[in-house]
């Protein structure tokens, strides 16, 4: 609670007149500088980063494709392997029940 009574003597209307000044003394300072410059690296980084995890999608997008077109051809052999086993299941019966009453 003392901490909210110290903000409510703080000279609010002269800090937010001088705001400007402040922000123009704060960016000359040295340790704002390096930082500056550190901003721009990190950005550099992440803009090549941002460029790898482009590539990267892009291989999984063809990856995914590829899988996808697997996926269609596995389908279509399953059940041509489903109709051919069935049918040879039909026979295999057909036999037994002709082979039971002969």
């Amino acid at each position: 609670m003392a901490f909210m009574s110290f903000l409510g003597k703080v000279p609010w209307k002269n800090i937010l007149a001088s705001a400007p000044e402040i922000i123009e003394a704060i960016k000359k300072l040295p340790l704002f500088q390096a930082r500056e410059d550190d901003v721009q690296s990190r950005l550099a980084a992440l803009e090549t980063n941002v460029s790898q995890q482009a590539a990267l999608i892009e291989k999984l997008a063809e990856q995914n494709a590829q899988l996808a077109k697997t996926i269609e051809t596995l389908s279509a052999r399953l059940t041509i392997t489903f109709w051919l086993s069935f049918s040879v299941l039909l026979l295999a019966f057909y036999a037994v029940v002709i082979g039971i009453y002969r």
